[in-house]
């Protein structure tokens, strides 16, 4: 199975932008694409707002084993915080970047 995924991020908005993708094998088709959203909606941030999402699912043709591909594409809102409110660790973290 081949993925490919084109995205286009508009940079307007301010909000921490990501990509997820999980698979999962199950007894048939529809048992391995629940474990791959579980397994996605377990990863996906607190407070994420997701933007595209598609699932699918495949069985290989000889050993009839079935997977379920999930994938999701999302943003999150920056929470902004005082710069006396940042750990030391957090604030070494933001220093570098700038």
């Amino acid at each position: 199975m081949n993925l490919r995924v084109t995205v286009l991020i508009d940079d307007e908005k301010d909000m921490l932008k990501g990509i997820i993708a999980e698979h999962s094998t199950g007894k048939n088709r529809a048992d391995a694409l629940n474990k791959a959203l579980e397994l996605l909606n377990s990863k996906l941030p607190k407070n994420a707002e997701v933007v595209d999402f598609e699932v699918g699912t495949y069985v290989t043709p000889v050993t009839r084993r079935a997977y379920g591909v999930a994938v999701a594409v999302y943003n999150v809102p920056i929470g902004r915080k005082n710069f006396s409110e940042f750990t030391t660790g957090e604030r070494s973290i933001s220093l570098s970047v700038f």
